[in-house]
């Protein structure tokens, strides 16, 4: 890399990352006026080549035997064709420009597709060569943390522009009428089926509490969170329990709203973990699957 590209980098990365809260995202919505929606793709083109800046300079680093690594280094690639595009990307002053601007954010989102997948395929040949020698999880937390920040801003903003194109009504990713009990009986369908189909059995999963709640929230990133722990739950109650013949007991999803929060509760009958896997159940890398041992994506 040239010494120019360098001192870009740094000098992106000593300026602070600035967060964005759910009200600040509504707040960024189809109802805006013009010239809030050229504010608001301006602060973009200003802050997403901040953030991967951070990323950047974290790549910088690692230790060398890391970034020889052929994943690593089409990892730092790839952050740094998506820093060098928004750095690059031409100032929004109307429409058209807020277009192109949302376009330019477009291939930014879709540079990264594979992003989970390399990065994955990188730590397992360094684990298998390094074991535990290089401690590599609080960099990976660091780089998917802002990778899904990034998309969510992006995302936002041209979903927006799309939906003030057509005069729709949609306020970006972010929805105000977000119903975790929907989501959470739509997952224990399309769950079971998949439970159904390997085991030749589903646990049953009984949504309660406050099931008629409602918020402003991502919608996917819900219906990924809470997929990942769901079927955790089925998986765990199926395999302490199916051997017996007997029924197997309900996986509960309890619904609690707060004055200020909303809090999920997944409980289930699975016999719970051993203590001495606490410490690596967090660990990139890390599986439980029983039988077949292979590593969880990062």
């Amino acid at each position: 890399m040239r010494a120019g590209a360098l001192r870009r980098i740094k000098q992106y990365a000593r300026r602070p990352i600035r967060p964005v809260t759910i009200q600040q995202l509504l707040s960024r919505s189809r109802g805006v006026s013009d010239s809030d929606h050229v504010e608001h793709a301006e602060w973009l083109r200003e802050q997403l080549p901040v953030r991967l800046a951070h990323r950047l300079s974290d790549f910088m680093q690692l230790p060398y035997v890391v970034l020889l690594n052929a994943r690593f280094h089409e990892m730092f690639r790839l952050n740094f064709q998506a820093f060098d595009s928004s750095k690059n990307a031409a100032p929004v002053h109307d429409a058209a420009s807020s277009a192109e601007f949302a376009e330019v954010l477009h291939r930014l989102v879709r540079s990264t597709d594979d992003m989970v997948r390399t990065m994955q395929e990188g730590y397992g040949e360094l684990q298998m060569l390094l074991g535990d020698l290089v401690e590599l999880d609080s960099f990976i937390d660091r780089v998917f943390v802002t990778r899904i920040g990034n998309r969510l801003l992006a995302e936002h903003y041209v979903a927006v522009d799309e939906a003030r194109a057509r005069g729709g009504g949609h306020a970006g990713v972010v929805r105000q009428d977000c119903r975790p009990a929907e989501i959470a009986e739509a997952l224990s369908r399309s769950l079971g089926d998949r439970f159904q189909e390997r085991y030749g059995a589903r646990p049953l999963v009984v949504v309660e509490g406050q099931t008629d709640t409602e918020f402003s929230f991502v919608p996917e990133h819900l219906d990924f969170v809470l997929q990942e722990v769901l079927k955790n739950a089925m998986r765990a109650t199926v395999e302490a329990h199916i051997a017996s013949g007997s029924r197997l007991p309900p996986v509960s999803v309890e619904i609690m709203k707060g004055s200020f929060d909303v809090t999920l509760k997944i409980s289930d009958a699975g016999g719970g973990m051993r203590r001495d896997t606490l410490d690596r159940i967090w660990k990139y890398g890390y599986t439980s699957p029983r039988r077949t041992q292979r590593r969880r994506q990062c």
